[in-house]
């Protein structure tokens, strides 16, 4: 009966730990992009195939470029995918060490709305758990 009492808080407070980490991990994706725009060369790489999908963060536009034996996959928005729908290879920034390509003529943006949502989310998940799990510890048992 004792473990059974301390489930949910302890689900609760891995469930708002996660959501603080989260945007930390964005936030690194996003930084390692920027870098590797700023910092690698831009090579031509053969497009092998293009999948048309609505252009958006959550269902992207996915462009299938190979080099140097590896399949690499470039989400894109509706005017990149246009605008390579003739050609047979396209420019990317290309990040040896990491092994990851990025598109050059595109801005990468920083959702900082959801970061903080996030971040407000798992702060008051986790305060509000911590305190629930206090007066459990604290309250005595029915004997």
């Amino acid at each position: 009966m004792l473990f059974t009492k301390w489930i949910l808080p302890i689900y609760m407070l891995l469930t708002g730990l996660t959501a603080l980490v989260f945007p930390y991990m964005i936030n690194k994706s996003v930084d390692e992009d920027i870098f590797i725009q700023q910092h690698s060369p831009v090579i031509r790489m053969p497009i092998i195939q293009r999948l048309k999908g609505h252009g958006t963060i959550r269902s992207p536009n996915k462009i299938y470029v190979y080099h140097s034996g590896k399949r690499y996959v470039i989400d894109c928005s509706n005017p990149v995918f246009r605008n390579t729908s003739g050609t047979s290879t396209i420019a990317v920034h290309y990040d040896s060490f990491r092994d990851k390509v990025v598109l050059p003529d595109i801005q990468i943006k920083r959702h900082y709305f959801i970061q903080i949502l996030m971040l407000l989310v798992g702060l008051m998940i986790t305060s509000k758990t911590i305190i629930d799990m206090r007066q459990m510890w604290l309250e005595k048992p029915d004997s």
